[in-house]
């Protein structure tokens, strides 16, 4: 299903937030978002986000091979919904850099 237009699908939203410096994928947005009370356990938004204006819901409808025609929803993210989300997950926001200290073994090679 393609994006309406001035919409991003997760993927695409995920890619914008990690671009930003936020340490975030699909799967952890959406988890994220339930979390928070944003999304249903479907992953459709509740009502007041849609009010908002921070997503959109589409329908559609795939022919399954034994059970006929049937509908699904898929939810995309709008402009404003990409800048609310980015201050909410501002908290996960984690520099580039990375502070690692490797404790390695001492080795002694027998030659």
């Amino acid at each position: 299903m393609k994006s309406p237009s001035g919409t991003l699908n997760f993927q695409e939203a995920a890619k914008t937030l990690r671009s930003q410096g936020i340490a975030t994928g699909p799967c952890l947005l959406f988890r994220q978002l339930r979390r928070r009370k944003i999304l249903m356990a479907d992953n459709l938004p509740y009502q007041q986000y849609i009010n908002c204006g921070w997503f959109r819901v589409k329908r559609g409808t795939y022919e399954h091979p034994r059970d006929g025609r049937l509908q699904y929803t898929r939810t995309f993210i709008t402009e404003t919904g990409i800048r609310a989300i980015e201050r909410l997950l501002q908290d996960n926001k984690k520099p580039w850099k990375i502070n690692a200290v490797i404790n390695l073994p001492n080795c002694i090679l027998g030659f």
